[in-house]
């Protein structure tokens, strides 16, 4: 893009912005801490944010760690596309596992949470 050309997405709101500040801040301390070592006034005190600006936007730790999977498994979704047995399955399938494996290499933070983290805890988790 030229640096004279506009930019025509809209700037996102203050809000978008805190919330993805804290997004971003509960993928670096999940992964750096786990689930269960982490706490939502860890969250806010890398996210830069108080504790009832964290409640505006999510109910819990919960809610927050099961957006960040959810984002993960969205991005590994993505990858997968269908395919046709009748036209051989080993080079479809190879494409597929490799697209899994790029997206999770490409998104170590949430591969290490969903890896270390995810099995084993409560049923919506």
């Amino acid at each position: 893009m030229h640096a004279d050309a506009a930019d025509t997405s809209p700037a996102p709101s203050r809000g978008e912005a805190t919330r993805a500040r804290l997004l971003d801040a509960g993928r670096t301390v999940f992964a750096r801490r786990g689930y269960r070592a982490t706490r939502v006034g860890d969250i806010v005190a890398e996210a830069g944010t108080s504790q009832g600006t964290f409640y505006l936007y999510f109910e819990s730790k919960d809610a927050i760690f099961l957006e960040l999977l959810e984002d993960l498994l969205g991005h590994v979704r993505s990858t997968i596309v269908g395919i046709d047995p009748g036209v051989g399955m080993e080079e479809p399938l190879r494409v597929v596992v490799a697209g899994i494996l790029r997206t999770l290499v490409q998104n170590r933070p949430l591969t290490r949470i969903l890896f270390r983290e995810a099995i084993g805890l409560h049923a919506a988790v």
